[in-house]
């Protein structure tokens, strides 16, 4: 959460959420974040996989070397850094 765009996505975020724990899909607008849309990712959670990436920027992917969408978050660690 110290990285400058994931600072800014959170404050996007978390306006509009109001007093949810989270916003609403629909309230969240793309084009509103369009400059950090590269750099982050978000995370749902399922009881099987986990935390998969639901999101993945074009940034965070090229950093990884491959496409994150619906990837394990916790699969990127090793078990004993999990």
């Amino acid at each position: 959460m110290k990285h400058p765009s994931n600072r800014e996505f959170f404050a996007y975020w978390d306006s509009k959420r109001g007093e949810a724990r989270a916003p609403d899909r629909s309230d969240i607008e793309p084009g509103a974040v369009r400059e950090l849309l590269g750099d982050i990712f978000v995370l749902s959670y399922d009881s099987v996989a986990g935390y998969p990436f639901r999101v993945a920027g074009t940034r965070a992917c090229a950093l990884l070397g491959r496409d994150l969408k619906d990837k394990s978050f916790s699969a990127l660690f090793a078990p004993e850094s999990r």
